[in-house]
């Protein structure tokens, strides 16, 4: 199974936005940002529920960036940068190149409605003059961003892709990955006494929209290199942009409080774009809750056993408020039984096997084996019964 950090994901062109979607949407708070108490937007609407709160890294203290952090973590945007005697470490005072830059932006992609990138280009086309110097494992990302123009090189046409990125840089890779989602321009409204030249539009835009401050009163420093604390929180941000705008997929709902419910039917079929998989729940008339992210490791709860899951990739559905036995009426509970632990093969373009997994502490664990990290949403319809449909854009 490829790691969720492997860049070669693909692309979704086109995909109608689903109308019934009840991703939750929370007001974005504002969050400061590195410099004399100016103010950033903040993650909420993107990074919702307990995603920036779970704890992803052992080397991140808490600090302005930790949220932003954890929550790239559960998108599998970063999967830190190794573990050493036990200690995963995110190392998030650490430099970011311009090719890992252009890795991150690339899953980035991934989780969004519309995205800009084409079919992979062949790894032999040399984008760059200094193509061999790209390192392979973000060799696809620079080449399909490139083609996007979302990155360019040098005048000398290298792209020098383990050159620091700046801040100045960052902001031009981020509008640019933005407007080429949305497809409108970002407005331009602050001002910089220390910005000049090729970046300073895409600087200004940036900060207009919350997702890159100012240091200073009046100043960006833009030639200074970001850490990767800071460049999850420009990714964070974006993404809480995007969100804003409805050009993301949701990844979590939270259930009102008390909701009990039962898993009493699951189903497949491959539609023209998108493999749908609808879960049918029984019980209470409050709608489903639900927690959704790829994962490198599907594990039981409770156990942490491995759990077998056919496909290069796992996404895992936790369905939120699910009730034991005792919490579900007779019928509901003898379908809830039938389903439990079983497995069910999908001939789906994409989804190729659906293993419902255990329930513990109110968490229903199922394991959607997919082709590669394919975007998805999550919609939630009626009352009792009620479906949850996921559904798996194709490429």
């Amino acid at each position: 199974m490829r790691s969720a950090a492997d860049p070669h994901r693909p692309s979704l062109r086109r995909w109608p936005l689903l109308a019934a979607s009840l991703a939750l949407v929370l007001p974005a708070a504002a969050v400061a940002d590195d410099g004399a108490g100016s103010e950033a937007r903040g993650i909420d609407r993107a990074c919702l529920g307990d995603t920036a709160q779970v704890e992803r890294f052992d080397d991140v203290s808490s600090d302005v960036h930790t949220p932003a952090i954890n929550c790239l973590g559960v998108y599998g945007i970063t999967q830190g940068t190794g573990i050493d005697d036990g200690v995963r470490r995110y190392t998030p005072d650490g430099a970011v190149s311009r090719q890992q830059m252009a890795s991150f932006l690339q899953r980035s992609l991934g989780h969004t409605r519309t995205s800009p990138l084409t079919d992979p280009p062949d790894d032999a086309v040399e984008v760059f003059d200094d193509h061999e110097d790209i390192s392979e494992a973000h060799r696809l990302a620079v080449g399909q961003l490139a083609e996007a123009a979302i990155v360019e090189g040098r005048e000398d046409g290298t792209f020098d892709p383990t050159a620091d990125i700046t801040r100045a840089q960052v902001a031009s890779f981020a509008v640019r990955t933005i407007e080429a989602v949305t497809g409108n321009t970002l407005p331009r409204d602050a001002s910089f006494d220390d910005v000049d030249g090729t970046h300073a539009a895409n600087v200004e835009k940036l900060a207009t929209v919350g997702v890159l401050e100012g240091t200073g009163p009046g100043t960006f420093e833009p030639w200074e290199p970001l850490t990767r604390a800071q460049m999850a929180s420009v990714i964070a941000r974006s993404l809480d942009y995007l969100a804003e705008v409805d050009a993301l997929f949701g990844l979590d709902h939270t259930p009102p409080e008390g909701t009990l419910l039962g898993l009493t039917d699951l189903s497949s079929e491959t539609l023209d774009d998108r493999d749908r998989i609808v879960f049918e729940l029984q019980g209470d008339d409050a709608p489903a809750g639900w927690w959704a992210r790829y994962v490198d490791e599907p594990r039981e709860q409770g156990t942490g056993d491995l759990v077998e899951v056919a496909g290069d990739k796992v996404l895992q559905l936790d369905l939120v408020s699910m009730g034991l036995p005792f919490d579900l009426p007779e019928e509901v509970n003898e379908r809830r039984e039938q389903l439990d632990f079983t497995r069910v093969d999908v001939d789906g373009e994409v989804v190729v096997e659906i293993v419902n997994n255990s329930i513990f502490e109110g968490h229903k664990r199922i394991f959607i084996g997919t082709t590669d990290a394919h975007p998805f949403t999550i919609e939630q319809a009626g009352t009792d019964p009620q479906t949850v449909t996921v559904d798996v854009a194709h490429p």
